[in-house]
């Protein structure tokens, strides 16, 4: 059962500064999302193109969740090369694969619902590129373009529904 954002940052938010450094830990098998929310998603792996269906943040989810793929960065930072590579037929072949998930094209027109996450996939949108030159500076240059197209994906959702989503990102820390 998904819970309102007050209850959720009640069960699972740092609510005093001495919880940051030292912020509680709880098993992600018990963690759930709360109503109204937009999860922005990113490959943990180079073949990864979603979120897996069984992911158990969605498995209280019935409906069919609308996700976004950004399949283009919005920066180009650094030496690029372009690679052939079809992010419509991956798209399509992952879609087959899962059918949890809708694929959307336009923000603007998924209709809110609380239960219903709206899914903002950047796990393709650098997928097309080869960087080229100095090996210590691809890094940054791969990130910041990532970085700068998470930022305009958290503007598309504001501007499409307002302050209507709740948006959470999750950082795998190594």
């Amino acid at each position: 059962m998904r819970i309102n954002y007050n209850n959720f940052y009640l069960k699972f938010g740092n609510r005093t500064v001495d919880k940051l450094q030292a912020p509680r830990i709880f098993n992600l098998s018990k963690f759930i999302l709360p109503k109204q929310n937009a999860f922005h998603y990113f490959g943990s792996t180079s073949d990864d193109v979603g979120p897996s269906k069984t992911n158990p943040m969605f498995a209280e989810t019935v409906q069919r969740i609308p996700i976004y793929f950004y399949q283009d960065l919005i920066t180009r930072l650094g030496n690029m090369n372009i690679r052939a590579f079809m992010p419509l037929e991956v798209i399509r072949k992952y879609i087959k694969q899962n059918h949890k998930f809708i694929p959307c094209y336009d923000l603007s027109k998924v209709k809110p619902n609380p239960l219903v996450p709206v899914i903002l996939n950047y796990a393709i949108c650098d997928k097309r590129y080869k960087y080229l030159g100095n090996e210590i500076r691809i890094p940054y240059y791969k990130n910041t373009n990532i970085i700068n197209t998470f930022i305009k994906g958290m503007k598309d959702i504001y501007d499409a529904h307002g302050d209507y989503y709740n948006q959470f990102i999750f950082l795998k820390c190594a």
